[in-house]
């Protein structure tokens, strides 16, 4: 998917969303060791049957499913409980998420929209009905560095949601994690506020501290720390607080590289407290992301820990999960329940006595390539001890990211994962004797791309790609793209890359599945003009890689597909042929196909990006009918892309080794470079022919990496080939964003389409689609 390596958009300032992102990233630790000056509108159009302007055009992709992540939840009683969190919109950005529990069921209560680049809510704090605070950040604006966000601070009212000015700060990333409510006039929030100083280079993060006196917030000075000797950098921050009394407050957090950060309120100034030595001698990291104060002597504070086993000869970094209790006059560790694996975090605590405290986390449960599942964690402390509570989630993205009690009922709030990604809102309930999951809303739309088009007429045309949900399919009927249901092959990993039919009840999808252990399956689907559904793929030996990632149908009983093999399809299976790249290599692969007539057909590829040592010669291949026969002497590099007009008329593009282009014309006797007009950097992904001189291709955008497409951040270039030269258009994504345009299929000289991915926020991508009219 587009995602994992590559460009990313710089990822929100939050605390508590921060500690939860840590969580995953301990956990996942044990799973890995001349142009134009015309420029292509990217405001989506929606979908409507009037014509849209000339040239190429965003066209609106319908949402998918549904996403939410709920990270805070705050009871005042068992018919009045608010979580807060975030969820993504149709064009990819956060977008604030608040939600309220009225005894029956939750529903989601409009926030104020902040920002059009992104809000988000960490920390939640009821005081009365009329009295709840949230808060959060949002982003400002983009910078060449990416993100700067601010801190947000929400207050209900009893009636709506509104967002409360806090102080302005200076330029630099704000966050709030964050919030506790003592009194109507007396509540806190704490976070981080960045800097960075670019001559002599310096960054610093430093804990903030807010408090409203019921007028107004104010900043409250609290402890900075010093920037270490030999460093540069300082990272110091807090991520949870919890008070007793106006004079009994208390805030924790980190200091990276020296570990855990505990303050304290005397109703007069801000103090650092030691905490408890840590029990592990090996630990790299003491952070604490929550706190929990019941009575003067009796606080609970948690953390996601991890131990340093990297020195212990393992080779890979394993969570060791801090709880550290007060006793009024000290910080002591205390051991908690294991689940039986090393592989597990706590993140969050909450209590409603002092025999009824509840602590919530996750376990790995597998690891894929692109993305972990986890299983949540529930804990309990009955006054003496910490025991393990079973609980009724499915897999989750973070583990469970919140927890709420009161005497005989408690909340546990996330966000569940899905079979590729992100998936809707987690909400569980203890009724006193088990936790069950309740039904929550998820107003976002799952994360999704599309990596393959194919037109088979003006009115049908075929985009695939995946969800978080698995693979993903749409079509567009003349008027407006929609869904259409596909299969999934296997629990995770399930990906379309390519697409093409040689009539409307006959259209192949190509990609690939995770086996659940090491090996990436082959993933061939196909519609037969009323649904989809899966088609066995050929066995063979992939080397642990059976990715697909062209396909061509010539008729319903002439078809091929390409990747780490080639396969036909003769009307009733799919057959691997002899080749003979793999008798050159094993670390080449094939990446497109196109068929001019059964014995005409072409296929492309190169090495693939795991290959090491010296690059290697772009591969191109003929089938005559009987046999595939590799053309001699073809330059550097890969081509991605291939398409064919005529037996004379056929275009193969990719990237050169060093930034040179890959632009190969045939014309029915060689291959030859057609690179007039491209610029050095241009280096190709898709390529699309209707006759010699009307030939569109893709650059730029997006990188192809580890089997995958990642953004790049480089610009997006459509390329149009007039029979001379090269021509291109560029692409401008909408603000905030990044974005990618992964293939390309043209339908007539005056129309043709180009999928991709769009990226506002690290990892949520949406499905980015364009129109060309002439």
């Amino acid at each position: 998917m587009w995602r994992g390596k590559g460009y990313r958009v710089n990822r929100r300032l939050s605390m508590r969303a921060g500690f939860t992102t840590l969580l995953l990233i301990i956990l996942s630790l044990l799973a890995a060791c001349g142009s134009s000056s015309v420029k292509a509108k990217v405001t989506p159009v929606p979908p409507t049957a009037t014509p849209l302007p000339k040239g190429w055009n965003a066209v609106a992709s319908p949402p998918v499913g549904s996403e939410g992540n709920l990270t805070a939840v705050a009871a005042l009683s068992t018919t009045d409980v608010w979580a807060v969190g975030s969820y993504h919109r149709v064009d990819g950005a956060q977008a604030a998420l608040i939600e309220h529990w009225d005894g029956s069921s939750w529903a989601q209560i409009p926030s104020p929209t902040l920002s059009a680049l992104g809000a988000w809510l960490t920390g939640v704090a009821t005081f009365s009905a009329n009295d709840v605070w949230a808060v959060g950040g949002f982003t400002v604006s983009m910078s060449t560095r990416g993100t700067v966000t601010a801190q947000l601070i929400e207050h209900w009212d009893g009636k709506t949601w509104t967002v409360v000015p806090n102080p302005a700060l200076p330029q630099g990333n704000r966050g709030l994690g964050g919030v506790a409510a003592i009194a109507s006039n007396d509540v806190w929030a704490v976070g981080s506020i960045s800097s960075l100083t670019p001559t002599p280079p310096v960054t610093q993060t430093q804990p903030l501290v807010e408090h409203w006196d019921g007028s107004a917030w104010k900043v409250i000075a609290s402890p900075t720390f010093p920037i270490p000797a030999g460093s540069s950098t300082i990272r110091a921050s807090l991520a949870a607080i919890s008070g007793i009394s106006a004079r009994d407050v208390w805030a924790v957090g980190e200091i990276q590289g020296s570990g855990s950060l505990i303050e304290h309120w005397d109703g007069s100034a801000w103090k650092i407290i030691v905490g408890a030595t840590p029990s592990d001698p090996y630990a790299s990291y003491q952070g604490l992301s929550d706190v929990a104060a019941i009575a003067a002597n009796d606080v609970w504070a948690v953390g996601p820990g991890i131990s340093g086993l990297g020195t212990r000869g393992c080779g890979a970094d394993q969570p060791s999960p801090l709880m550290e209790h007060w006793n009024g006059s000290r910080w002591l560790n205390v051991p908690i329940a294991s689940p039986g694996t090393a592989t597990f975090a706590l993140s969050q605590i909450a209590g409603s006595a002092t025999n009824d405290v509840w602590a919530v986390g996750g376990m790995v449960a597998m690891t894929t390539r692109t993305h972990v599942f986890i299983t949540p964690i529930i804990e309990h402390w009955d006054g003496v001890r910490w025991s393990i509570s079973p609980n009724s989630s499915g897999p989750t993205a973070f583990g469970l990211a919140g927890v709420a009690a009161r005497p005989g009922v408690a909340w546990a709030v996330g966000q569940g994962e899905l079979t590729n990604g992100h998936g809707p809102t987690i909400v569980q309930q203890w009724n006193g004797s088990r936790w069950a999951q309740v039904t929550s809303p998820s107003p976002g739309t799952l994360s999704n791309e599309l990596e393959g088009v194919t037109a088979l007429a003006a009115k049908d045309v075929w985009a695939v790609g995946s969800s978080a949900a698995g693979t993903l399919s749409e079509r567009w009927d003349g008027i407006s793209w929609r869904v259409v249901s596909t299969p999934n092959k296997s629990a995770s990993d399930n990906f379309l890359r390519a697409v093409a039919g040689s009539g409307t009840n006959d259209v192949w999808a190509v990609g690939s599945a995770f086996d659940g252990k090491t090996t990436q399956q082959s993933l061939v689907e196909h519609w037969d003009g009323s649904s989809w559904s899966l088609s066995s793929a050929p066995s063979v030996n992939t080397y642990g890689d059976g990715s697909l990632y062209g396909v061509a149908a010539i008729t319903p009983r002439d078809a091929w597909m390409v990747g780490a093999y080639i396969a036909h399809w003769d009307g009733s299976a799919w057959k691997v042929t002899s080749q003979p790249q793999f008798q050159f290599s094993e670390n080449y692969s094939m990446f497109g196909v196109a068929a001019v007539a059964p014995n005409d057909v072409w296929a492309v590829g190169g090495q693939t990006t795991t290959q090491c040592g010296d690059a290697l010669p772009a591969l191109i291949e003929h089938w005559d009918g009987a046999k595939w026969t590799r053309i001699a002497n073809t330059p550097i590099g890969i081509l991605r892309s291939v398409s064919a007009v005529s037996a004379t008329d056929v275009w193969a593009v990719g990237d050169g080794f060093g930034g040179t282009p890959l632009a190969l014309h045939w014309d029915g006797k060689k291959w030859s470079l057609a690179t007039s007009g491209l610029t050095k950097e241009s280096r190709f992904v898709s390529v699309s022919a209707h006759v010699t001189d009307d030939v569109w291709a893709i650059s730029g955008g997006s990188h192809f990496y580890n089997g995958n497409y990642v953004f790049s951040g480089e610009q997006i270039l459509l390329w149009h080939w007039d029979g001379k030269n090269w021509k291109s258009t560029p692409v401008n994504c909408s603000a905030g964003a990044v974005c990618g345009l992964r293939s390309l299929a043209m339908v007539s000289a005056g129309e043709a389409w180009a999928v991709g991915a769009s990226q506002t926020d690290y990892p949520q991508q949406q499905a980015f689609i364009m129109r060309y009219l002439a």
